[in-house]
């Protein structure tokens, strides 16, 4: 059993205080071409 390949992108947003930037930002990293990426909030 091998390990699995590492994903090529990852996403931070940092996220305190920031409810009216939240949609936009997730919207921006859902319309990416690469289907390999990782989002962290």
């Amino acid at each position: 059993m091998s390990a699995p390949e590492p994903t090529s992108i990852t996403v931070i947003i940092p996220a305190h205080q920031a409810e009216r930037f939240l949609a936009r930002a997730l919207d921006s990293v859902r319309a990416q071409t690469d289907p390999d990426w990782a989002l962290v909030v």
